[in-house]
């Protein structure tokens, strides 16, 4: 159950995804061969679960928005909202104990990320890929939108890559 803040008392609200099915899209993130594409999923997937953040937060996020300090993962999410003529920006930073199971596979694809050279700027790189060994990272940008939800796409030249579900399906 997810607490709501209400203007009166807390509420409770079901979880929008069930355990049984956040653990199948789990299941079907580790079948993906592709180690970059593999581990991103993965790590996209828990940083939804555990922070229930937005996807424009999401896609926004740097490599140095991430900071350990036993016993936490601090990650620093920055939204931006336009007003009327001005641009609202509003940082938050959740902690995650790092004893979470999920926290496990986010800290794997930071270190991935770290040991390309050079590093990426954002924690969710734009990619393309064809075939299960060749795929080209934009360092200086991420994917927007309601890309940030296509997780892993079949492409139509047929490089053997698989999908995994589409923003309707993920229900974030």
């Amino acid at each position: 159950m997810t607490h709501v803040r209400g203007l009166k008392a807390r509420t409770e609200r079901k979880d929008v995804i069930t355990d049984e099915e956040f653990k199948e899209m789990l299941h079907e993130a580790k079948k993906i061969p592709e180690t970059f594409y593999r581990l991103r999923t993965i790590a996209l997937l828990c940083i939804l679960r555990l922070t229930g953040k937005r996807r424009s937060e999401i896609a926004c996020l740097e490599v140095s928005d991430f900071k350990i300090e036993d016993p936490y993962l601090h990650v620093t999410f920055t939204l931006s909202k336009k007003r009327k003529k001005t641009a609202i920006t509003k940082r938050s930073t959740k902690t995650i104990p790092l004893s979470d199971p999920l926290t496990k596979p986010i800290l794997k694809y930071l270190e991935f990320l770290e040991d390309l050279t050079p590093t990426p700027k954002y924690f969710l790189p734009q990619t393309s890929a064809c075939g299960d060994k060749n795929f080209t990272l934009t360092l200086t940008s991420t994917f927007q939108g309601g890309r940030s939800l296509i997780l892993y796409e079949n492409y139509p030249t047929g490089c053997g890559a698989t999908f995994l579900g589409r923003p309707q399906q993920a229900r974030w």
